[in-house]
């Protein structure tokens, strides 16, 4: 793009219906003997408009982005009907970049305030179901639960510790990926381990049970590695509060009886 194109789009983009651009385009377009008229300390300043009105536009965009993620959040968290949402607000008209000025942005203003009343009347209904999502969130990730008082903190409190957890969950999804089928082999070695025990089993074992007895000792017998593999990662984790190499240790001594002996305890790593 020219100045003089990055200008006249800058503008349009940004309302600023009311500025001329030509007389810009003019001296920029204007050329004597393949020269530019303008002078550098001109050109310079035309320079420092256009990054000016970039600017402008990054923080108008941010502006109405933000207020479509608050509204999209209190669409859904409050299941605010379809016939009742701001078809501009959905992305279902038009581009963000459609919505920063004119009537499209006043919608979207209007909307925002709106829903920021809707949900200042729900506080108690959104204070419940975060509480629920932070319950989850803080099961998933395997980090020590705080017990909040709820009646004691604000819902924006509560949003931000979600979106804290939420991050974690993201930046170490392969290893909680791990950590949980290692969990779920452990729950599978302690279902085993209670039928071999069962002075019954014999009796009680024919068919269908067998096989499913003998898929079950193969699956288990995979923990011993995958608990090596993970530690000798060097990942430093806590478990619920404490370092992941003791977590692993303690399924490992409860699977060892499966095997008639004891099972590798891996590469020593502290916890984070």
């Amino acid at each position: 793009f020219t100045l003089t194109e990055k200008l006249t789009t800058l503008i349009g983009k940004l309302g600023y219906g009311d500025l001329d651009a030509s007389t810009i385009a003019s001296f920029i377009d204007d050329t004597n003997q393949g020269q530019l008229s303008l002078k550098k300390s001109d050109l310079e300043k035309v320079e420092k408009a256009v990054k000016d009105l970039e600017n402008a536009y990054e923080v108008k965009l941010e502006e109405v982005n933000d207020m479509l993620s608050n509204i999209q959040t209190i669409y859904e968290k409050l299941e605010v009907p379809v016939e009742d949402r701001l078809p501009l607000a959905t992305g279902s008209v038009c581009q963000v970049e459609d919505l920063l000025v004119g009537e499209n942005y006043r919608q979207i203003l209007d909307e925002a305030e709106r829903m920021e009343k809707l949900k200042q009347k729900n506080l108690d209904v959104l204070k419940k179901k975060a509480a629920i999502e932070l319950e989850n969130l803080y099961e998933y990730t395997m980090q020590e639960f705080k017990n909040y008082d709820f009646r004691n903190i604000s819902l924006q409190e509560m949003e931000d510790e979600i979106a804290y957890l939420e991050k974690i969950k993201q930046e170490n999804a392969a290893l909680l990926k791990s950590i949980w089928d290692i969990c779920n082999l452990d729950q599978v070695a302690q279902s085993l381990v209670k039928r071999m025990n069962d002075p019954n089993r014999l009796f009680k074992a024919r068919g269908n049970e067998m096989v499913k007895e003998e898929a079950d000792r193969k699956r288990v017998n995979q923990l011993p590695n995958k608990c090596a593999k993970l530690l000798e990662s060097g990942i430093r984790w806590n478990v619920y509060g404490e370092p992941l190499e003791v977590f692993l240790q303690k399924i490992l001594d409860r699977v060892s009886s499966l095997s008639g002996g004891g099972t590798p305890r891996g590469k020593k790593t502290g916890g984070s």
